[in-house]
């Protein structure tokens, strides 16, 4: 009998003891199994470069996930780890989880803190992450002094974009990435990561925004892969320099949403793409 893949991001229906496109089982409690998920990395290993990155992962708040967290990143030689921290209400790992984590391996992991610019306080240093879809614009004219110090700072802005997961409060029109259209017109120097690339529904407004706005990144994490698949096929015109790959999602999907990313690259012959994506140039 098909099945609906249980892997969020790929979907695909199969009758195989595990999806044909992402690897995930149809045995849920084989992802947890050691010597299955040893199997599905050795199985992409020789498609990897060495010291990858992952430039966008948001772990969810669950006992023991930094601990998952240390070993799949240990196990598939992630150079760096660009970690998201969650809005409050959307059961992911806060500002608190995320800088644990961190300090248990300072020297790959960079740590983003939540921001509400509606009530930013005094602006923690370094990288944040935002969610518009929770209730706000970002070109709301009184957020302008938050984005002109993370400007002057040089600080990177990540915003999650495309439509918000079942049972997230909030507006998925909030999370529209020509919303910060005016924005980074406004500041054009401004770090801004559009974070799943617009997911399935958004992703021509990312490619405009990659094209118009020097400063701005984007990452095909999580549904950001359906982003990229819509890309490729549709032969979308994209500054794939300024695109990279995140997981996204519990550790234990790593080697899911890394074969996924392989099979949407090689269905779509720009297998040659991979390297680029996971291992973005220095200046991304």
């Amino acid at each position: 009998m098909s099945v609906r893949c249980a892997h969020p991001p790929c979907g695909a229906t199969h009758d195989a003891a595990r999806c044909p496109r992402c690897g995930w089982p149809r045995d849920a409690s084989l992802v947890r199994d050691p010597d299955f998920l040893e199997a599905r990395i050795d199985a992409i290993a020789r498609r990897l470069p060495p010291h990858l990155e992952d430039r966008h992962q948001s772990l969810p708040a669950e006992v023991g996930v930094e601990a998952f967290q240390l070993v799949l990143q240990e196990r598939l030689g992630l150079s760096a780890v660009h970690l998201r921290s969650g809005a409050p209400g959307h059961d992911a790992l806060g500002d608190e989880g995320i800088a644990s984590l961190a300090a248990r391996d300072p020297d790959r992991t960079v740590v983003s803190r939540y921001l509400d610019p509606r009530a930013p306080g005094v602006l923690a240093a370094g990288d944040v992450s935002v969610c518009p879809a929770v209730g706000w614009r970002p070109d709301d004219p009184a957020f302008e002094p938050v984005w002109a110090e993370l400007e002057a700072r040089g600080a990177r802005v990540l915003a999650r974009t495309g439509v918000l997961a079942t049972g997230h409060p909030g507006s998925s029109v909030l999370g529209e990435p020509l919303a910060w259209d005016p924005v980074c017109r406004r500041f054009p120097r401004l770090r801004l990561q559009l974070c799943g690339a617009g997911g399935a529904v958004a992703y021509e407004h990312v490619a405009r925004m990659l094209a118009v706005h020097p400063s701005v990144r984007a990452d095909v994490s999580g549904p950001g892969v359906r982003a990229l698949d819509r890309w490729l096929r549709l032969q979308v015109d994209v500054d794939w320099s300024r695109v990279a790959w995140g997981n996204d999602g519990h550790p234990l999907t790593y080697p899911a949403s890394l074969t996924l990313l392989i099979h949407t690259l090689d269905r779509h012959g720009a297998g040659g793409l991979l390297h680029g994506l996971l291992r973005p140039s220095p200046g991304w």
